[in-house]
This record gives C-alpha cells, structure tokens and sequence, in this order.
C-alpha cells in the first residue's frame, strides 16, 4: 500500500483535525476582534464573511474528532455563533467568545480518546 491509501493510522487523522480545529479556532477569533472595532462597513462584510467561513471549517472538525466533549462543546459555539449573529448583543458576543475559550481548551487537552 502507497502512502495516503487506504486506511492510515488513525492518530494522523485525528492530529490534522485537531490542528485545523486549532487553527479555525485562531482565524475566528482574529475576525470577530476585528469585525468588533470597525466602523467600516466593507470591512465588516469581509470579516462577516471569514468569520462563516471558519465556523464552517470549525464545524467540519469537530464532526471528524472522535471525542464526545468536543461534539458537545463545539454545538454550544455554533449556536452562540447563530444567536450573535441574529442579535450581535453584548451579552451574545461574552458568550461565543467564552465557549470558544472553552472549546480551544478541550482541543488542547491531552486525552485524545472517544
């Protein structure tokens, strides 16, 4: 078998989704930093817009990790991420930007098993 055929170890894997997730996680909240201090309206559209683009690659990782506490973790910023954007409240952004703390905290954490 070739390198990147068939099925490889399984720890490969579940490291890049981890990576990614870690990475989504850094480029979301660099956009909603800036989407929170501009007044420029192209800008914000433009942060609007990476700011969707990694809650979907946020979303596609946490569905590929095998860990429960992550799943759960990651719906809760989903959600707050659909309620801020529906209601960009004070009281919506403390939210999402804490579970997002929380979620980076469970990618971070040592026990990679299910």
């Amino acid at each position: 078998m070739k390198v990147g055929e068939g099925e490889g170890p399984r720890e490969a894997t579940e490291a890049t989704y981890h990576k990614q997730l870690q990475d989504s996680i850094i480029r979301f909240e660099f956009a909603l930093q800036g989407y929170q201090k501009s007044k420029n309206p192209e800008e914000r559209a433009h942060l609007e817009s990476m700011m969707a683009e990694q809650m979907e690659v946020i979303r596609s990782s946490i569905d590929e990790i095998k860990r429960s506490g992550i799943h759960k973790q990651g719906e809760v910023v989903i959600s707050d991420y659909e309620h801020y954007r529906s209601n960009p409240s004070r009281q919506n952004l403390t939210a999402l930007q804490q579970d997002i703390y929380t979620l980076k905290e469970y990618n971070f954490s040592p026990s990679r098993s299910p």
